[in-house]
Parts: structure tokens; sequence; C-alpha cells
């Protein structure tokens, strides 16, 4: 989760989201939603979701109309399903795989469905809160453009592929973790701003063996 905020893969995340949910009425406060949920497959920590999403999302959603509290409160209670979301689900999916004796891909499908409900219930709730306000979506002239996002950042979501193909195939957690990691590194050489030598790299690991524990 820490090297892909690094790698500035929630700012990708964040332009995908704008665009899939240009035509709803929460627009930037339902993108955010969904950006937290892409986020949490790959990193299954809050604070690193709300860091990689929120500093962009909180300041849109409080310029569409939505008050300060409720542009905090979609966010942090977005991060925090990024916990229950395959295929990471924080370090709750590993223990749950550890203590029952259950291989981890069931445990992955069957959290899926839960996952899916918590989301939607935040996207109802904003989409409540957008109609009583009066709100509507983003105008089309302050959306990315599908083409440059698809052009210029497709590589930011290999980690996301790597890590969910391996545990597919049947590598344990642990392996597929590390080449998602791998991927990150690699995929941050081609963003100028985000480039990751060895000083990025090792803070990367200093901050989130810090958020593990």
């Amino acid at each position: 989760g820490v090297l892909l905020e690094s790698t500035g893969a929630g700012e990708t995340l964040l332009k995908y989201a704008f665009r899939l949910t240009q035509k709803t009425r929460g627009g930037p406060a339902h993108a955010a939603i969904l950006a937290s949920g892409l986020f949490g497959t790959m990193s299954g920590s809050p604070v690193a979701n709300i860091v990689g999403t929120g500093t962009f999302t909180i300041p849109i959603i409080k310029k569409r109309g939505f008050s300060p509290a409720f542009a905090a409160g979609v966010e942090a209670t977005a991060s925090c399903g990024g916990q229950i979301m395959p295929p990471i689900m924080g370090a709750g999916g590993f223990l749950m795989a550890e203590l029952t004796g259950t291989d981890y891909l069931t445990i992955m499908k069957i959290a899926i469905f839960p996952a899916i409900l918590y989301f939607l219930s935040v996207f109802a709730m904003v989409h409540f809160e957008a109609k009583k306000l009066g709100l509507r979506g983003l105008p089309k002239e302050e959306l990315p453009d599908w083409k440059k996002i698809l052009k210029e950042e497709w590589f930011l979501a290999s980690p996301l592929i790597v890590i969910i193909s391996m545990m597919i195939v049947g590598y344990s957690p642990g392996m597929a973790a590390f080449w998602a990691i791998i991927a990150c590194v690699v995929a941050s050489q081609f963003v100028p701003d985000h480039r990751m030598g060895l000083r990025e790299i090792l803070d990367a690991i200093c901050t989130g063996a810090n958020n593990t524990l």
C-alpha cells in the first residue's frame, strides 16, 4: 500500500473513478468511494488509502457543495472499506486463512459480496445527500481524458494485476505481495515525479512496517 502510494497510483485510480462516475449525482464523492475501493484492493490500509486518494478528493467534494465534515466522512468511511476488500483485506484475510485452515482464494471469494454491499451502502448515502442538496456530477470539461489516462498511466495498474493473477494461480499471499512490490518499483520508474530510488524504497519499507504495527 505504501509503495503503491509512492508511485502516484492513487491519482491514476482517482482519474478512472471520476470518469466512471461522471453521470452520478454525487460526482466527486462517488468517485472517492470508487477510488478508495480500487485502492483498497491493493492496500488494505485505511491510512494509505486516505493519503493516496483523500488528499485529492476531499477538496473537490467540498468544492461541489458538500460540507467539509461530510467530505471527510465519505473519504474516511470509503477508505476503511479497503480493509474488507479482497484480495488483501488488511490483515483479516490472512488471519482467517491461518486460523481456520481455509484456502485464501476461498476466503477472497466469500469476502467480495459483503465488501461490495458495504461500498454500495456508502454510495447510496452519498446519492441521497447529493439529491437533498440538489447537486449534480462534474461537468465534462473538468474530467480527465480517457485516452490520456490509458496511454500515459496504464502501467500503474500492474501491481493489482500481478497480485490478483498470482493468487488465483495458486502462489502464496507473501509471494504475490513480493512480486507486486517489485511491480510497484518498476512502474515508478516510468513516472518522473514518483521515481523510486533506494532511499525512497527504504523509506516506504519503514513506513509500511509502522503501519502494520
